[in-house]
């Protein structure tokens, strides 16, 4: 049963750390819609109360709140903030997020050199999309010089971590032959690891770029 307003403030008397974890949980529960009705609003609200007390969840919930306009107005300089606090303390999430947002020069100028060093801190810390984002940044010679080769490993390494987009890539680049030797063998089994996930979305990308049709057809050549 969720405890009520009340039985939560009286917690913050005895236990602020707990207070601010129910705060946490609470709008959870109503940003999932589990327990209560959905809302975004309230959900920002309760986060808001828990970041009060250096929550990290919460602090994260509110950067990714505040950049994708849920609940509240998109704000990248308020979004950066919570990522950038978080990222303070060395959480994954926190490093992962404000090296996005450096790259890209969202609520920050742009810096690709403070973007590699989080990327590669969350990498390290077992976050799959980061390897990818460092793959992308070996392509694009961020920061670090061009390297195709550095840049496909760290794909792969994304890709056998799970981390879809990756595996899409990869498939797509042995596929058509685009920084790599084309290898219908090595597409295929990129694709099967998409195609496991059993996502409508994923499957459609494979179809829009014509991967499944055309390790088909050249198979059997």
């Amino acid at each position: 049963m969720v405890l009520n307003q009340k039985t939560i403030l009286d917690n913050r008397l005895r236990n602020d750390a707990k207070y601010y974890q129910e705060c946490f949980s609470v709008g959870l529960k109503y940003y999932n819609g589990e327990v209560f009705e959905q809302n975004y609003k309230k959900a920002f609200m309760w986060f808001e109360k828990s970041a009060q007390g250096s929550n990290i969840n919460a602090q994260i919930m509110l950067g990714c709140m505040y950049y994708e306009g849920c609940g509240v107005e998109i704000n990248y300089e308020k979004s950066f903030f919570y990522f950038e606090e978080c990222a303070k303390k060395d959480n994954k999430q926190g490093l992962y997020f404000a090296g996005l947002m450096y790259r890209e020069g969202q609520g920050i100028d742009i810096d690709y050199k403070r973007a590699y060093l989080y990327f590669n801190k969350a990498a390290q810390k077992g976050v799959a999309d980061a390897y990818f984002r460092l793959g992308e940044m070996y392509f694009d010679g961020l920061y670090v010089g061009q390297d195709y080769e550095q840049g496909l490993e760290l794909f792969k390494e994304s890709a056998r971590q799970g981390y879809v987009y990756a595996q899409l890539e990869l498939a797509a680049m042995h596929c058509h032959g685009i920084y790599v030797k084309k290898d219908l063998k090595e597409a295929n089994k990129w694709c099967e690891m998409v195609l496991a996930q059993n996502n409508e979305f994923y499957n459609n990308v494979l179809k829009e770029n014509k991967i499944l049709e055309i390790i088909k057809c050249e198979s059997y050549q």
